[in-house]
């Protein structure tokens, strides 16, 4: 008879799977003056009085070229509660255009103290395939920009180009030095705190390091090793850097063999302790998690956590928030729930801190799901918390467009049960 059967439905079985009701925000109908396009890597933040969805807005493609765009939709939160649809959003806009590139990665942060909001992107000359800059060629077209608005996104700054930032700290042997996507972190201590992640070539190791690669094992994309990082602000965002220190990065190494890091996301678990949450490139099966003690000034070597999925065939981006009740902490994280394909949205939670996660809660039954990322936000009307949930989906492809979904946290709590 064989085993096949038991593929699926016993090894990864589906529990408590519902479709929540989502509402399509990003689509190709949703901005009239460029058809048609494709929108990809949501980033949702809950700042002051408003809930922000970007995304990048591709104008030739669904792929990771073409001419690309950071758009924007916004709505205050006291018009949110669970949206059916996106008529309270605001209309679709862009940020600035950059001339001569093509931005990605939109990563909001805020500081509370000044009320102002910064967006960084990773951009590329608009005639360069990234491709050849993971082979370590043209790195010179690779750049990290910033703008901020203090107007809840009704105008916002000319990009500042924050590259240089990087020129000294990164270790030797990097490149292809992306931020985000996803979203930051205000700390207790007032530190913001960006995610980010860059590729390494082998040979930059340490020796120690080193020892601990089988020797001839290719790392790919391009035989590079992923590491993640954070960029980090003690200036209310007057100026960013990567810290000093020489473990100012983390990796993975598991079995003799690197895991690859990449895209990731941070949450503040205690004052100063931070857990950053990674997709692993290669062909693992869960998400690799790493601590920092020190507000991401240095890190712990990444550790792979098998309660978090990750589908094979190099992971997906997901998502992870904090949400303090009660003077009870949760985090929240929400990924894939497929063991291989990019379907089936779904949520975790932790109630120790990331040592341990409940049972998933698939939001999204049998329903295509790439890139994923989640805040939490009270309503100011009721006092009432909510995760809100922003990932790409369709019905053909999980390009297709981005959806949302603002789910009551105790329903969460409930079907994420231990």
């Amino acid at each position: 008879m064989g085993w096949g059967w038991l593929s699926y439905s016993y090894w990864f079985p589906r529990v408590h799977s519902q479709n929540v009701p989502n509402s399509a925000l990003f689509y190709p109908a949703v901005d009239t003056d460029v058809t048609p396009c494709h929108y990809r890597i949501p980033a949702v933040y809950s700042f002051g009085s408003y809930l922000f969805a970007f995304c990048e807005q591709r104008l030739d493609t669904s792929k990771d070229y073409g001419r690309m765009n950071i758009g924007l939709r916004k709505l205050c939160l006291k018009d949110l509660g669970r949206c059916e649809d996106d008529s309270e959003w605001s209309k679709f806009c862009q940020l600035p255009l950059l001339e001569g590139y093509r931005t990605m990665n939109p990563c909001p942060v805020g500081c509370k103290e000044t009320g102002k909001l910064y967006v960084f992107v990773s951009a590329i000359n608009a005639k360069i395939h990234e491709a050849e800059i993971l082979k370590g060629r043209n790195t010179e077209d690779f750049k990290l920009f910033v703008t901020s608005t203090i107007d809840c996104g009704e105008s916002w700054t000319p990009w500042q180009d924050i590259t240089y930032n990087f020129n000294e700290n990164v270790p030797v042997g990097s490149k292809f030095v992306v931020l985000g996507p996803g979203h930051g972190i205000e700390l207790h201590s007032g530190r913001l705190v960006v995610p980010g992640y860059f590729y390494r070539m082998p040979s930059s190791f340490t020796e120690e390091i080193l020892r601990q690669m089988p020797n001839g094992r290719k790392s790919p994309p391009y035989n590079n090793v992923g590491c993640s990082f954070c960029l980090i602000s003690d200036d209310k965002g007057e100026t960013w850097n990567i810290s000093t220190t020489s473990d100012n990065f983390t990796y993975c190494v598991v079995d003799n063999m690197y895991r690859h890091m990449g895209e990731c996301t941070i949450a503040e678990t205690v004052p100063g302790k931070l857990l950053l949450n990674s997709r692993e490139y290669g062909n693992g099966q869960y998400r690799i998690l790493a601590e920092s003690e020190d507000g991401g000034t240095s890190w712990k070597q990444g550790k792979v956590c098998t309660q978090l999925r990750d589908p094979t065939n190099r992971g997906c981006k997901g998502g992870l928030a904090k949400l303090v009740l009660e003077d009870v902490r949760y985090l929240i994280a929400s990924n894939c729930g497929h063991p291989s394909a990019r379907k089936n949205l779904t949520l975790w939670i932790s109630q120790d801190d990331g040592a341990t996660w409940s049972k998933p809660w698939t939001v999204r039954d049998r329903e295509l799901c790439g890139y994923s990322d989640i805040d939490t936000y009270m309503d100011p009307s009721t006092g009432t918390a909510y995760v809100a949930v922003l990932y790409e989906t369709g019905v053909s492809s999980y390009s297709e467009r981005i959806d949302f979904i603002s789910i009551k946290f105790s329903e969460v709590l409930e079907k994420c049960s231990y």
